[in-house]
């Protein structure tokens, strides 16, 4: 008999539900809704009165999509980087809590970076090369690096350097000026010195600026996990994306990314992040997941059910 669990995922940018029957680990839906809850962390360290209630809103439906038109038993959710700094995280967590009866654990960013290996490795469309891969997640308030060399995972690292974060600090204009775009990349590349000495590696990436960057690349019309899920792209590629995206202003990106018109604010960080990480490690192309950190936190909820 089945049993259907939801997982829910508070990130920076976005509240993201995925849906699982437990006993096969089948991903039964996947929503998301675009909050911006860490859009002004960066001044002050705290969640404005704004975020707090549109992702309040936004988990609202996601809870009611789980328990209304999935049946889910168990609703389990984490909190990623934009609570983690927050210094009003405490009301937020407790707001849901006392509102909604579920407990939002707030995970660190080692433990961010471990459940995204856990997601990559139960993904049974992405070959897993244990022997020299970088798996590159980049959110909204952070991106997250895993390295595997010698069947040993090297590291885990979070760096807060996401999407959301980086257009909020350094862009002002639309399209953003040279200079703007030039400062921001100077940040991303000091904050991945770190990668100097990784080369011939595998790329496997992940997050909501790359599943995007991966859809508009095979010119989807709309958004299929299916397709997106284990497919590639070249450097040289999304170079190209990455340059038409930066040349238009805001309105002209959302009738490019028809699938995910939410998202026109921050691809340009998100494709910036992407380019760097992979020239840095002279990878010529990258192979796209969609099983992250959402995902590695239910299999770790639920002992792995899905055998690799």
């Amino acid at each position: 008999m089945s049993k259907i669990i939801a997982g829910l995922d508070i990130g920076s940018n976005s509240a993201r539900l995925m849906i699982i029957d437990v006993e096969d680990g089948k991903i039964l839906g996947n929503h998301i809704i675009t909050t911006k809850l860490g859009e002004n962390l960066h001044y002050d360290k705290k969640l404005s009165f704004q975020a707090i209630n549109r992702t309040f809103v936004a988990i609202q439906e996601l809870v009611r999509i789980a328990r209304t038109e999935y049946d889910a038993k168990e609703i389990r959710g984490y909190c990623t980087e934009a609570i983690r700094v927050a210094h009003n995280r405490k009301d937020f967590v407790d707001r849901v809590k006392k509102n909604m009866d579920i407990d939002l654990d707030i995970i660190s960013g080692e433990k961010e970076a471990e459940l995204v290996f856990k997601g990559i490795y139960y993904n049974r469309k992405i070959s897993l090369n244990l022997t020299n891969t970088l798996i590159v997640d980049i959110g909204g308030g952070s991106t997250e690096f895993i390295y595997i060399k010698d069947e040993k995972i090297e590291f885990l690292k979070s760096i807060q350097m996401g999407a959301l974060y980086l257009t909020k600090k350094h862009f002002i204009t639309d399209p953003p000026k040279a200079q703007e775009y030039n400062h921001m990349e100077d940040e991303i590349i000091k904050n991945i010195s770190f990668l100097e000495d990784i080369v011939d590696c595998r790329v496997i990436g992940l997050g909501g600026s790359v599943t995007t960057l991966s859809a508009l690349n095979m010119n989807l019309k709309s958004y299929k996990i299916g397709l997106v899920d284990g497919s590639k792209m070249t450097l040289r590629r999304v170079k190209k994306m990455l340059w038409d995206l930066r040349s238009v202003d805001d309105e002209e990106r959302k009738s490019i990314l028809t699938f995910d018109p939410d998202r026109s604010e921050i691809i340009i960080a998100g494709a910036a992040i992407l380019v760097n990480v992979m020239e840095q490690v002279l990878a010529r192309s990258i192979t796209v997941a969609e099983s992250g950190v959402l995902y590695g936190f239910i299999m770790e909820e639920y002992g792995g059910f899905s055998d690799r």
